[in-house]
């Protein structure tokens, strides 16, 4: 079990890992390979000899009273590790230690080359092996880019699914864009009494999180219903490659500390998407956190991710050379929570307009 959902984690004798990694033969540590991942690693009497959250892994582990680790929202006396973090048995203790995300060596250019070769080994190694996958779908240029990449880099079969709300709002960017990649669409339609239901069962600190939850674990719902075990999702695109309206007013320096702050802010936002996703009974897999792009991404200059009121440019132009259609990568779309109608919902259930019924209808 991985975080309480069926999924690829693996238990050997010592070591237990969540997520995904390539490189790896199953032999001491995990640490440092290429993907995105969690992991511990216990002595024959079950206690820790290691665990690590690494960069920028979404899947999560809590260190607990008593020098306990373990992998499941925690309790009382449980701190989240942030991405990054890892925890050393001792004889006295746990030693914790974090390696802050880090750049590769700096360019003068935006490299799409090296960012096309980032973005297809880290496919193949974190989205690439399940034969089905759903896709979390907007039809917006992350979503897109991860649909192509499965459906031509992978070979699988894939399903796109586009959440929105009784509006049916955006759901005609997802049906072009899906159209365009000769990929299958299916709605998921949430209703008010759906949305009431998951509010009332959740805790979020602000209805921008509770619609994205919200998004996910219907999203997943409906993929687990097809018989589809793995939801592919975009979410750190916007923090690693400039995709935020506010940037476009920053530069240089300035830029770079926002993206820097909001990238930072992730540690505990990733967490709640996978646990909505897992809550359903389905992986979650995140391309975008993967330890080979996340440096990439961060050697970047500025004016590579926003340039000419161009958010996100270098990844348009790397999924352009991935094959991405021109109007698909170079649409501008509104972020996925406002775009479904989803934050609109939510934020009328949380104002105390009860409705409660059924989950969400597929169509």
């Amino acid at each position: 079990m991985c975080g309480g959902a069926p999924g690829p984690a693996r238990r050997g004798p010592r070591t237990w890992i969540c997520g995904f990694l390539a490189g790896w033969d199953g032999s001491g540590s995990p640490h440092g390979h290429l993907g995105s991942y969690s992991y511990a690693r216990f002595s024959d009497s079950g206690e820790i000899l290691e665990a690590s959250r690494e960069i920028w892994s979404p899947y999560p582990l809590y260190v607990c009273e008593s020098d306990r680790v373990v992998t499941d929202r925690g309790g009382p006396g449980c701190v989240l590790l942030e991405p990054g973090s890892r925890v050393i048995g001792r004889p006295d203790g746990l030693e914790r230690s974090r390696s802050p995300p880090t750049a590769a060596p700096p360019s003068e250019d935006c490299q799409i080359e090296r960012l096309v070769r980032a973005l297809t080994d880290c496919h193949r190694a974190i989205a690439c092996g399940p034969r089905r996958v759903a896709i979390a779908f907007s039809g917006g240029l992350d979503s897109s880019l991860l649909a192509l990449l499965a459906s031509e880099l992978c070979g699988q079969e894939v399903i796109l699914y586009a959440v929105t709300d009784e509006g049916m709002k955006g759901v005609g960017d997802a049906m072009e864009s899906a159209a365009a990649l000769g990929l299958p669409l299916r709605t998921v339609v949430v209703t008010a009494s759906r949305s009431a239901d998951f509010v009332s069962a959740g805790d979020y600190r602000s209805d921008m999180e509770a619609a994205l939850a919200l998004g996910f674990s219907s999203a997943a719902e409906a993929a687990r219903e097809d018989g589809v075990r793995h939801l592919v999702v975009g979410q750190l695109a916007d923090e690693l490659f400039g995709g935020y309206h506010r940037y476009l007013a920053l530069r240089g320096r300035e830029l770079d500390r926002a993206m820097m702050s909001d990238l930072e802010g992730t540690s505990v936002s990733l967490v709640r998407d996978a646990s909505a996703i897992m809550d359903r009974g389905v992986m979650p897999i995140f391309p975008y956190t993967c330890s080979g792009l996340v440096p990439v991404a961060l050697a970047m200059p500025p004016d590579c991710r926003v340039r000419g009121g161009i958010r996100k440019y270098a990844l348009r132009m790397a999924a352009i050379a991935l094959g991405l259609p021109e109007r698909l990568a170079m649409r501008e779309k509104r972020a996925f929570q406002y775009s479904s109608g989803l934050e609109r919902l939510v934020r009328a259930q949380r104002a105390g307009r009860p409705s409660r019924g059924p989950g969400p209808e597929r169509t």
